[in-house]
This record gives structure tokens, C-alpha cells and sequence, in this order.
């Protein structure tokens, strides 16, 4: 055998292992009982073509279509989507329910590096499977996230039912900015405003305790809360009422990124939801890609979905 056919044969070889080693970019499947919760930061979402800080064509936007289907998801909360119309491009109407935050608009800004390209709203928002039981009210919407700051996000919230069962879910986008250990002992204007932020959510974590009603809190936390140290998980997770407490039920799964493997991304909720989840149902959707395999130039928005399967 010649010393070329060798060489080619070893190198197959190695393809081979080096496929069979990697890890399956294939989703958990869902089992029927399940309730599968997404949180999907979408990265400035526009209604139209060409608009906003990652302009996209009609192109870009059927392969986010054809994305979202396939997470097979129940109820996906959504960050850095402009309005409804925006959301209803990649989950059409006929399928899913699109809820909004209802803040008002903010004034937009030049999009860095790319001169006289204007922003389009970041909004949070849902969208909901149709025929899935749930209830929306506007006025339960937690507005105070925004603590008086125009550009902030505020949560929004549904509750989900199945008979006797229900969750209160909310979608955050917390202020970014605060990328260090101890929010608290950084006195940069963006740690400020996270500190704000905080009791924010620690009252509407607390009123759901105490009412012995099961929450989930799905979003871009803009930080890393698995990392040895992070105060903000710290605190979060410090309040305990009737033996409940904050968990982290999308677990220490990595983030997808190729340069920032640690995820900001993160489903949290009640303690004692952690017996529902569906154990290994935790998982970062890289577009296709397996963890570790997937380049920048191939990301559909600079967050990958994160889903976590509930019994229900």
C-alpha cells in the first residue's frame, strides 16, 4: 500500500473517531408529559429587512423560522425583539401567541460600527404554543425592573396551567455591563443599576414564596450565576420561605458561544420544580452544531436558545 493511501486511510480514521467523540448536536427528545421552556435572546430582532443593529433579509429570517420549529418548544421567552410583528417573522401567527412588554419605545442610537444604521427597540417578550393553557395580564407585567430608567427592560409575565398546575413564568434582560464577581463592591454605572435591579426581583421572587406558587424566571442574565463566587446568585438565591428557594434548573450547562463558553443565559426557578424537571432535558441549541463545533459566522443571533423540559 502506498505511503499516500496510508496517510489517507489514518486521517479517515481519525475523522471517524474524532465524530464518534463528539457530542450530539441533536436536542433531547420531548416526552409528551413534558411542558419544554426556552429562553432565546434573538439579538436585535426587526420587523423589516435591512433594519436595526444585525439587519437581516427574508433569507436570514426563514432560517430562524425553520430553527424555531425545531426546538419544539412549548413557551420560548424572547430578548432584543422590537415589537410583535418582529417576533411573529421567525414564530409565525398561526402557531404561536406573541406576548410584548409593554414599555414605551426609546429613542434609538447610532448601531456601533456601522455608521447611520439606527437601532430598533431590544423589548422582552413570549411566545406561547398555541393551544397551550395560559393566562396574561398586562398589569402583572413587572414594570419596576425598569427602576425609572427608560432604556431598561422590564419583565414580562404569564402563567401556564395544566388542571390543578400552574407556573408563573416571567422573561427578564437584566442590565448589562456588570461582568464581575460581586456586583456590590463595583461602583461602575452599570453595577449600580444591576444593584437596583436586584431587590426588584427579589420581591417578586418573594411574593411568589409566599403564596406557594411555583415561578419560573427565564432570560439573559447578562451573568454568569454558575461561576464560584457570583454574588448575584448568591443573593438570589438567599431567599427562603416554607423550605423554597431559588434553583437553577437549567444546571451548569455550558453556553454555545465559541469565545464565551460561560452562559449568561440562564432558567431559574422555585426549588421544588427541580423534581420535575426532566433529568438531562437541560441544553444550549447551537444551531445545528454540537458543543464546541460551532463558528461564529454560523450563529444565528449571538445567543443560543436554552431549554429546559418540565413533567407536566
Amino acid at each position: 500500500m502506498s505511503p499516500s493511501r496510508v496517510s489517507l486511510l489514518a486521517m479517515m480514521a481519525a475523522t471517524s473517531l474524532l465524530s464518534a467523540c463528539a457530542p450530539s448536536a441533536n436536542p433531547p427528545v420531548k416526552s409528551p408529559d413534558a411542558l419544554r421552556l426556552v429562553t432565546w435572546n434573538i439579538e436585535h430582532l426587526a420587523e423589516f429587512d435591512g433594519k436595526g443593529c444585525l439587519p437581516r433579509q427574508e433569507s436570514d429570517y426563514a432560517k430562524l423560522r425553520e430553527f424555531a420549529a425545531g426546538l419544539n418548544a412549548d413557551v420560548v421567552a424572547l430578548q432584543e425583539v422590537e415589537n410583535a410583528a418582529a417576533v411573529a417573522r421567525v414564530f409565525p401567527a398561526d402557531k404561536w401567541d406573541v406576548l410584548m412588554s409593554e414599555r414605551a419605545d426609546t429613542e434609538s442610537y447610532e448601531c456601533r460600527g456601522a455608521e447611520g444604521q439606527m437601532s430598533t427597540q431590544q423589548k422582552v417578550g413570549f411566545a406561547v404554543r398555541k393551544g397551550l393553557d395560559y393566562s396574561y395580564q398586562a398589569d402583572d407585567n413587572l414594570s419596576e425592573l425598569g427602576i425609572g430608567n427608560p432604556g431598561l427592560r422590564h419583565g414580562v409575565v404569564l402563567t401556564v396551567r395544566n388542571g390543578q398546575q400552574q407556573i408563573d413564568l416571567m422573561s427578564v434582560h437584566m442590565k448589562s455591563g456588570c461582568f464581575v464577581k460581586d456586583y456590590r463592591a463595583d461602583d461602575k454605572p452599570a453595577c449600580v443599576t444591576l444593584a437596583q435591579q436586584v431587590p426588584v426581583l427579589e420581591r417578586w421572587m418573594q411574593s411568589r414564596l409566599d403564596q406557594g406558587t411555583p415561578f419560573v424566571i427565564l432570560g439573559d442574565f447578562n451573568h454568569n450565576l454558575g461561576r464560584d463566587g457570583n454574588q448575584l446568585w448568591s443573593q438570589l438565591s438567599s431567599v427562603s420561605i416554607n423550605g423554597q428557594r431559588l434553583a437553577n434548573l437549567s444546571g451548569d450547562i455550558l453556553g454555545c458561544h465559541p469565545k464565551y463558553p460561560h452562559p449568561i443565559d440562564h432558567v431559574l426557578g422555585n426549588s421544588g420544580l427541580l423534581e420535575q424537571v426532566v433529568e438531562g432535558s437541560s441544553y444550549s441549541h447551537g444551531f445545528g452544531y454540537a458543543q464546541g463545533h460551532l463558528k461564529q459566522e454560523d450563529m444565528l443571533s449571538d445567543h443560543c436558545p436554552v431549554s429546559v423540559d418540565i413533567r407536566w
